[in-house]
């Protein structure tokens, strides 16, 4: 029953989803949710400041033109998205209203990784 129960808590933090034909990953920070992903050209991460990592994070990306092309709820603190060549913009908010972004470009090759530090929740 224990593997069973643990087998469903880890599979909820590996979602495979497909948000407006864009393909998403949301994985933890077990083993297995380690590997690379490869098939996904940008990795999240988000973390607080001194380390602990976040979930529950709300993911905004925009394209050049400020046009919306995801919007996803990771309930995981890493999160893979299957983006063309381009340059974007993401923002990142918690529950309580803290949000972090950051412009990019993606040039087709290999996986870019972005880190999203969230300050300390008090």
């Amino acid at each position: 029953m224990k593997r069973v129960l643990t087998a469903v808590l880890l599979s909820l933090f590996m979602l495979p989803s497909f948000a407006a034909e864009i393909p998403v990953l949301s994985a933890g920070i077990g083993e297995e949710d380690r590997q690379a992903h490869d098939e996904y050209s940008l990795k999240l991460v988000f973390f607080e400041t001194g380390g602990p990592y976040v979930a529950n994070v709300r993911v905004r990306i925009y394209d050049q033109d400020g046009g919306q092309l995801l919007d996803y709820l990771s309930p995981a603190p890493w999160l893979f998205v299957g983006l063309e060549a381009g340059s974007y913009s993401v923002r990142a908010e918690r529950e309580n209203g803290d949000a972090q972004g950051a412009s990019f470009t993606l040039d087709g090759e290999g996986q870019r990784r972005l880190s999203l530090r969230f300050p300390v929740l008090e």
